[in-house]
């Protein structure tokens, strides 16, 4: 057993193999002390993540892949594939100055991801660099299901400041669009460098004024394609923000002109850049025992309170 550090969910195992690239990962979560939707990853990311290992789509190939789950007395496991790669936060800060062929296929495997969950009406609510993980080989997969919601529309302020969309933080509901606006966030970041709007503002509220009213600007090295479909997803009127209409509207875009979807939404595109597997092991911490040393063999019952952990 070895822990892999940092690592998206606390605490957890990693069951390592001898070859690095054939790495599982374990998490668990203590059944007490948990809210419940903290463990569940909310009702409808169960179900999502229960039909993972039988969908064809793009989900395996862009999201989390989560193949089984098994509980004891005090905990919830969770055996997933392990995205050793680190976060794609790390990822562009260490590639530095992306490439045409990087931004679009990083933004490219998280619109297939977004367009799984949109597909059947979740929400995901806080796309950030932070929530999209790298495998060894360099393919970005989407994790971290715990503020999705499944509605058609909602009102509670979710999500991670910089990445807001302006409905969101005017509070008066607002729609699945917010991901695209979330996307384009990133996608400025991978083309320009800094966020958009209140790029290095410590004060919340400015950060929000400056997303709600500022204007967005570029560089004089942008090219005009990629201005275009910034612009199109950093649209604050939602009804026109490009994805609204659904993401075939992104992948049709020029920007994406020659870009092979198809591959990329069948696992088979190569990366094109891929993490320091030696580096990242580097990081993990020492071995701490048998995976079974850390799993209870007494018999349990599902007490009041607990009874949610019947779905596993």
């Amino acid at each position: 057993m070895q822990k892999p550090s940092p690592a998206p969910y606390s605490p957890d195992l990693a069951a390592k193999a001898t070859d690095p690239a054939r790495c599982a990962f374990i998490y668990f979560i203590p059944k007490r002390g948990s809210v419940r939707c903290s463990i569940l990853l909310c009702s409808s990311g169960v179900e999502l993540v229960s039909a993972w290992p039988f969908d064809p789509g793009p989900c395996r190939a862009c999201s989390h892949h989560l193949p089984r789950k098994h509980q004891d007395k005090y905990n919830v496991y969770f055996l997933t594939e392990f995205l050793g790669g680190g976060d794609l936060f790390y990822a562009i800060r260490a590639i530095g100055a992306l490439t045409k062929l990087q931004s679009q296929f990083f933004t490219g495997s998280i619109a297939l991801g977004i367009e799984y969950l949109h597909g059947r009406g979740i929400m995901y609510r806080d796309l950030k660099p932070e929530n999209v993980l790298l495998d060894l080989a360099g393919r970005a997969k989407l994790v971290d299901f715990g503020c999705c919601k499944r509605e058609i529309r909602a009102n509670t302020l979710v999500g991670t400041p910089e990445y807001l969309a302006p409905e969101v933080i005017k509070g008066k509901g607002y729609t699945k669009s917010i991901d695209w606006w979330s996307l384009g966030v990133m996608l400025y970041e991978f083309v320009v460098g800094p966020i958009p709007f209140g790029a290095g503002e410590e004060d919340q509220m400015r950060l929000f004024a400056a997303i709600s009213e500022a204007p967005l600007t570029f560089p004089t090295y942008v090219a005009e394609d990629a201005m275009q479909v910034l612009s199109g997803l950093l649209e604050r009127r939602p009804e026109r923000r490009l994805g609204s209409s659904g993401a075939k509207e992104i992948k049709k875009h020029l920007w994406f002109k020659g870009f092979d979807w198809d591959a990329l939404a069948g696992g088979f595109f190569p990366p094109p850049w891929q993490p320091d597997a030696q580096a990242q092991m580097r990081n993990w911490e020492e071995p701490d025992g048998d995976l079974m040393d850390h799993v209870s063999t007494e018999s349990f019952s599902f007490a009041k309170g607990m009874e949610w952990a019947k779905l596993f």
